[in-house]
């Protein structure tokens, strides 16, 4: 393999993804110098159609580029406005259940263990009211829904770290 192809074949590997942040400029540098180095009869067709590409690889790695950062920002306004809906949820029901559960240890964000609600028709224990049961519901649907904000939002934290991965150049 001569050294232009074996330049255009390291271009086109790191367009692909094997370098992802360098891909472009890196590329661009390689062909344009794999082609300064072979002057021939094609030469100067065979350049302009790698600055071409090379060209299209930077303009699509950049609007990549702008689509994930509109998705990013999408992303953390959908956050936000679960994270107020919360908040909301958690004062409403703060709000339904009275002082008496200002302070209990089955409320998240307080101390204590979680009890565990009486079941039905055991010694000792009384049966709950409809009205227990919809705030034992509404409890548990509002700890789901802050699990699943957390885990979300640890998702989207590790994304952002990682490297944006250009697509495979067209052939």
């Amino acid at each position: 393999m001569d050294f232009k192809r074996a330049l255009t074949a390291l271009a086109s590997g790191l367009a692909s993804g094997l370098a992802p942040g360098l891909a472009p400029g890196l590329a661009a540098l390689l062909l344009l110098s794999a082609c300064a180095s072979q002057p021939g009869p094609g030469h100067d067709a065979e350049t302009e159609q790698l600055r071409a590409r090379v060209e299209r690889l930077e303009r699509e790695s950049g609007t990549e580029r702008a689509r994930l950062a509109a998705d990013i920002a999408a992303m953390r306004q959908d956050i936000r406005a679960l994270r107020l809906s919360l908040e909301e949820a958690t004062r409403t029901l703060a709000a339904a259940t009275g002082p008496e559960g200002a302070a209990r240890p089955d409320m998240p964000g307080t101390s204590g263990t979680p009890r565990t609600p009486g079941q039905p028709g055991q010694p000792g224990q009384p049966e709950r009211s409809p009205r227990q049961a919809l705030r034992d519901s509404l409890r548990s649907m509002l700890e789901a829904s802050r699990q699943a904000l957390e885990r979300l939002s640890l998702e989207l934290d590790k994304q952002l770290a990682q490297p944006l991965k250009p697509e495979a150049p067209e052939r």
